[in-house]
């Protein structure tokens, strides 16, 4: 974990297009839950840059689907209650918000 407490699998889906180390992450047990200190996780991210692929792999990795970032800092960024549903509807991506895993 770094010093914004992103995870090695946060990384990797920042990066985008990542699938087979996001695959292999989550194989080894990376955790698809873990929160960032500004309230991301790996699913919200790649719900808000539209990566179907990690999506999916998050998904199947049992991954909160609900998860809202909340807190003073979520607060401040304006981000409080944003969901990941919220993140792909938001950039417009009815084919991220019409897959199975909403």
């Amino acid at each position: 974990m770094n010093p914004c407490g992103q995870t090695p699998l946060f990384c990797a889906a920042k990066e985008g297009r990542q699938e087979i180390v996001v695959q292999l992450l989550l194989s080894s047990g990376a955790n698809p839950n873990a929160v960032t200190k500004l309230g991301s996780t790996p699913f919200l991210l790649a719900s808000e840059i539209c990566d179907l692929e990690i999506i999916a792999a998050c998904a199947e990795a049992g991954v909160d689907l609900d998860f809202a970032p909340s807190g003073r800092d979520a607060d401040n960024l304006n981000i409080t209650g944003q969901t990941a549903l919220f993140m792909a509807t938001l950039k417009g991506r009815s084919d991220v918000v019409m897959t199975n895993y909403f």
